[in-house]
């Protein structure tokens, strides 16, 4: 053999010849990725994120590592509409104040019924025999349906759903009475908690589980009513649970790989369908005396009522997809405000000198040493807590905004997304742009004083004499050392402003459009409420304070909903002394 000539060796040419499609298959996504972002004319599909694994394409990524991956996709790719492969099915991904802002301002050509579904049954549960009404329902979330729509009124379940938050969680009569339900029953809670720990330093094993723990059963009581824990006592417990398993069970996780992840979701069922056996028997929630009752202690709150009305006009909605339906409905009460004050409290609490401003600030806001006292309207009203809470808010909501196009050409900038295709955003990325959020002076090092990644309690404070001041970001921003040596610049909390000014399609935590969080009011006052009446009833010292500064977020939650404290964080607790 010539001596020059060059030879494979034959223990590499099976490896080779293995990885060669996966090559080949990357390499031909890569180039009709950078044709697409380069060259792409008006009209076409936006360019595909590149992949190796054909039939597979971005699924194993997405599903297992999400926020890498889409991290990437972000830094790659910016703000250019993006396609990803999930086997046979592809979605859109989208970043960028632009892009938020077309599918916030076109609500009517777009929908949510798909991650909906996706909620309903693969999240809670729903039966897919009882779906199948809620995927037949074309006639979209406004009073006139859509054309072509053929669903009879009784049937338009998510108009019927979408009116109900709208009237009773938006505003108004409803909206009161909620916020009333959560005070009177958290108090009661508070009270009870208050004689156990009495005057001297209790112990407790973790801040999170306390506020966890305290919350969750006065939420649910605002909004189910008294009947639900008489019926079912360890419902907090097998709440949390289902709720612990949601990330594997969304990633499609086989029941018999993580049987107890189903069986705990099933006895989530068995709980609310016990409940609504007992409130059928209790109360006729069509009952035409009831019409202007906002809360009994069977049903709850009204909107319970409503929605278990509706049902009854559905035979083909099973007791199980109805329980499935207000799993949902408590687990969205629930699992993000909840998280979102924790937060709140871990930042409040590990900071001596934001904890004492929160004080003074709120003292006000009670009319006498009970936490009940408190004065809704002037506690939100708070413009330190507001930026607290916002803050909490702008680091930990992590959901996706979905939408799919109801139109044949909905268009993304120069690119068209086809119909009946989920497109997905990030909150997450959204509320760390960089090019849109204040971060502060810069440092004599060249950093930032508040980088994005960490909690800055005033980031949301505008005040008078401080140009620099305030969320958005700040063109010219002075140094560490200009600062310093601008003695007119003084921040007097009781001058500052609470504003999201600037932020259009930036600021998200609730999303955009007609399909913004009806929730939304109701959360911000919970989060407000559950802060201001803690603090006010205890004194709570961490046991290790820097410890609990580094506390993280549990990514396992991340796409799903607010990230919620990891980790432990002890603390000592006292009734506040007057």
């Amino acid at each position: 053999m010539d001596q020059g000539t060059l030879t494979t060796p034959s223990w590499l040419t099976i490896p080779i010849f293995l990885l060669f499609p996966f090559a080949l298959t990357y390499t031909a996504t890569l180039c009709l990725s950078a044709l697409g972002i380069r060259g792409t004319p008006i009209g076409e599909d936006p360019p595909p994120v590149p992949y190796c694994t054909a039939f597979v394409g971005n699924a194993l990524a997405l599903g297992f590592d999400t926020l890498g991956f889409l991290s990437s996709v972000v830094k790659d790719f910016g703000n250019v509409p993006v396609r990803l492969a999930l086997g046979s099915e592809k979605i859109y991904f989208i970043s960028g104040t632009e892009n938020l802002q077309t599918i916030f301002s076109n609500s009517r050509d777009l929908s949510t019924k798909a991650l909906a579904l996706v909620a309903l049954v693969s999240a809670h549960g729903m039966p897919p025999a009882d779906a199948k009404v809620y995927e037949a329902d074309n006639s979209g979330i406004h009073l006139k349906p859509l054309p072509r729509s053929s669903t009879p009124p009784e049937k338009r379940l998510r108009f019927i759903s979408h009116h109900h938050f709208q009237s009773e969680l938006l505003g108004g009569a409803g909206l009161g009475e909620l916020s009333r339900q959560f005070i009177r029953q958290f108090a009661t809670r508070i009270s009870e908690r208050s004689q156990e720990i009495g005057d001297q330093w209790s112990h407790l094993p973790d801040l999170y589980d306390f506020v966890k723990s305290e919350t969750f059963v006065a939420t649910t009581i605002a909004l189910c009513g008294e009947h639900i824990f008489k019926i079912n006592p360890n419902l907090a417990e097998d709440f949390w649970s289902h709720d612990s398993w949601l990330p594997c069970i969304l990633r499609k996780v086989p029941r018999w790989v993580i049987p107890r992840a189903f069986a705990s979701r099933d006895k989530n069922h068995e709980n609310i369908m016990k409940w609504h056996k007992l409130a059928r028997e209790l109360v006729d929630c069509s009952d035409e005396k009831l019409k202007d009752v906002l809360w009994e202690p069977v049903w709850g709150a009204r909107i319970m009522r409503k929605r278990a009305e509706m049902y009854k006009h559905v035979e083909e909605i099973s007791p199980a997809g109805r329980a499935a339906s207000d799993l949902g409905m408590i687990w969205a009460a629930n699992a993000n405000i909840i998280p979102a004050a924790g937060w709140c409290f871990i930042h409040i609490i590990a900071d001596p000198t934001l904890n004492a401003r929160i004080l003074e600030e709120i003292s006000p806001c009670f009319s006498s040493d009970l936490p009940e006292s408190v004065d809704l309207d002037k506690l939100i009203s708070c413009p330190l807590l507001q930026s607290v809470v916002a803050e909490v808010l702008r680091l930990n909501v992590a959901v996706m905004i979905n939408r799919t196009s109801i139109v044949p050409n909905f268009k993304l900038g120069k690119w068209t997304v086809q119909p009946d295709k989920i497109i997905l955003a990030s909150i997450y990325f959204s509320h760390r742009d960089k090019g849109c959020w204040n971060t502060g002076r810069k440092l004599d090092n060249g950093q930032q004083e508040h980088p994005l990644d960490e909690f800055w309690g005033e980031r949301f404070l505008e005040y008078p004499n401080d140009p620099y001041s305030g969320p958005s970001k700040k063109n010219g921003m002075a140094t560490f050392s200009e600062k310093l040596s601008n003695k007119s610049i003084v921040r007097n909390d009781k001058e500052a402003k609470f504003t999201t000014r600037g932020l259009k399609g930036v600021y998200i935590p609730w999303g955009g459009g007609s399909n913004m969080c009806p929730g939304r009011y109701y959360a911000k006052y919970e989060i407000c409420l559950v802060v201001a009446m803690l603090l006010w009833a205890f004194e709570i010292e961490f046991l290790d304070i820097e410890a609990a500064r580094k506390t993280k977020p549990n990514m396992a939650a991340f796409a799903i909903g607010t990230l919620a404290p990891a980790g432990k964080n002890p603390i000592r607790l006292r009734r506040r002394k007057f």
